[in-house]
């Protein structure tokens, strides 16, 4: 990846867990993982929607 598209992921332990909403830890991961994706939908689009073309190349 040297285009300059990163995403980052940051995980934190601690002595107590902040639920999600889901009944297990596994389940919070699984609604967390679903959040980031939907906001990383959000900014690709966002990201297409706003680009202009360059001339002679037109854009999508």
């Amino acid at each position: 990846m040297c285009d300059g598209n990163t995403i980052f992921a940051l995980s934190v332990g601690g002595g107590s867990r902040l639920s999600a909403g889901g009944v297990s830890a596994e389940e919070d991961t699984d609604i967390a993982g679903s959040a980031a994706a939907d906001a990383l939908v959000i900014a690709i689009i966002n990201a297409l929607e706003s680009v202009d073309s360059i001339p002679g190349f037109p854009s999508l």
